[in-house]
C-alpha cells in the first residue's frame, strides 16, 4: 500500500490503541476502531476524535460474528490487532486464540490486504542466557509459560495463512511500553519507582515510538517478527533514579532482558527516538520536533 488508506484498530480504545489511532489519523488515514471496552476506554480516545479526519468507533466483541460482518462492510486495508495477550489466566488466553483466529478469518473473507498484531516479547522468547542480550529474532521461541505458547501458536496461524492465502501479515513483539493513558498496574516505570521485585531488567520503550513503529509496519516488514525495543537493559534501581526515586535495595541480581532492535532498523525505517528520561519526567507525550500535531 503506497499511502493512507483504511485501518481497522482491535482494542483501539486501549493504552497503546489510543495513541496509534490519533497517529493514523494525522497521517490522514480513515480509522475505524473496534473495541468491547473491557479494558479500553472511550476517554482514551478524546484527542482523536478531536482529530480532523474519518474515526468511527464499533462497540463490539472481536471474537463475535459481528465482527466479521464489519468487517466486510469497512472493508480496511489493514486490521491492527492490538487486544490479544493482555492478560496471562487461562480464560484470557483463550479469548486471545479466538481473537487472532477471529482476526484472521475475518481478513481473509473481507479482502483484507494485511494484518498487524503485537505479542509480549518477554514471553514469546522465554528466559535468556545474558550473553543472548539483546536478543534477536533469530534466536528462536523458547517459552516457558501458556503465553508464549500462544503467542507462538498465533504467529504460526498467520503463517499459513500467509501461504495458502496470500495474507500478509507483521508481527510485533513488544519490549516494556510506558507512557500516557497505562493503566498503574501494567505501568513497569510504576513498579521499578515503588520498590515492586523485578526479575529482569526492563527495555523501555515509549507508546509513541510504539504507535510509530505499528503505522510503519502497515507497508511495511510483510512476513516478519520484528522486535521493538530499544536494546538497553534498564535495572529498576537505575529507573527509580531517572525518575528522581530512592532506589531499592534487592537481593537477587535482575536476569538481562532486552530485544536487539535491529530488525526494525533495517525493515520498517523504525528506531526508537524519545529518550527514556524525557519519557520517564514528562508525564506527557514527547514528540520529535518533526512529529505531527495531535
Amino acid at each position: 500500500m503506497s499511502g493512507p488508506g483504511r485501518a481497522m484498530i482491535v482494542g483501539g480504545a486501549g493504552f497503546i490503541g489510543s495513541h496509534l489511532a490519533e497517529r493514523l489519523l494525522g497521517e490522514g488515514w480513515a480509522v475505524d476502531v473496534v473495541d468491547d471496552l473491557s479494558t479500553g476506554s472511550l476517554a482514551h480516545l478524546a484527542v482523536a476524535r478531536a482529530t480532523a479526519g474519518s474515526l468511527t468507533i464499533h462497540h463490539l466483541d472481536a471474537t463475535g460474528p459481528q465482527f466479521g460482518q464489519l468487517v466486510e462492510r469497512r472493508r480496511p486495508d489493514v486490521i491492527v490487532n492490538l487486544a490479544a495477550f493482555t492478560g496471562s489466566d487461562t480464560e484470557s488466553l483463550q479469548h486471545s486464540f479466538t481473537l487472532v483466529t477471529s482476526t484472521i478469518e475475518a481478513a481473509r473473507t473481507g479482502g483484507v490486504a494485511k494484518v498487524v498484531l503485537t505479542v509480549p516479547a518477554v514471553e514469546l522468547y522465554g528466559p535468556a542466557a545474558a550473553k543472548e542480550v539483546p536478543l534477536k529474532e533469530a534466536r528462536g521461541f523458547q517459552p516457558d509459560d501458556a503465553v508464549g505458547v500462544t503467542a507462538v501458536a498465533a504467529l504460526n496461524l498467520l503463517e499459513v495463512a500467509r501461504s495458502r492465502d496470500s495474507l500478509e501479515f507483521t508481527v510485533l513483539a513488544l519490549a516494556d511500553v510506558y507512557g500516557p493513558r497505562q493503566r498503574p498496574e501494567r505501568d513497569p516505570v510504576a513498579a521499578a519507582c515503588q520498590g515492586r521485585p523485578l526479575e529482569r531488567t526492563l527495555d523501555l520503550v515509549h507508546v509513541d515510538d510504539v504507535a510509530e513503529a505499528l503505522l510503519k509496519a502497515t507497508a511495511r516488514g510483510g512476513g516478519l517478527l520484528v522486535n521493538v525495543g530499544s536494546g538497553e537493559p534498564v535495572t529498576a534501581a537505575e529507573l527509580a533514579r531517572i525518575a528522581g526515586h530512592d532506589p531499592v535495595a534487592v537481593a537477587l541480581r535482575p536476569r538481562r532482558f532486552a530485544l536487539s532492535p535491529i530488525r526494525a532498523r533495517i525493515h520498517l525505517s523504525w528506531a526508537p527516538w524519545t529518550p527514556l528520561a524525557e519519557g520517564v519526567l514528562s508525564g506527557t507525550d514527547p514528540r520529535r520536533p518533526d512529529a505531527p500535531t495531535r
